[in-house]
């Protein structure tokens, strides 16, 4: 038995969820969320639209908006709009991974 993760009688563990990911941000609108297994535990990760777009690959894991909010300033030149609505993360399509 595994005591890492939490099963939900089936087989299947959960990932346990961020409390970052529980909030409305304006950084969802650059990113997608997917499920992945790291170092044996699954974690949530945060894909980012504008370098899947040039065919490039980043993944960060979405434990904190710190890492995220760089990448999209320094990779992207993309800051926080004065009046940015926030909006709930969404999954990535398994198809767009």
């Amino acid at each position: 038995m595994n005591v890492d993760s939490d099963d939900n009688g089936n087989g299947e563990s959960q990932p346990l969820e961020p409390n970052l990911v529980k909030y409305k941000l304006w950084i969802w609108r650059h990113g997608k969320l997917h499920y992945r297994e790291l170092k044996g535990v699954q974690k949530v990760c945060w894909n980012c639209n504008d370098c899947r777009h040039r065919r490039k690959y980043c993944s960060l894991v979405a434990a904190s908006s710190t890492w995220i909010i760089r990448h999209l300033r320094e990779e992207h030149q993309i800051v926080k709009a004065r009046y940015a609505a926030p909006v709930f993360a969404e999954l990535l399509d398994e198809s767009m991974e």
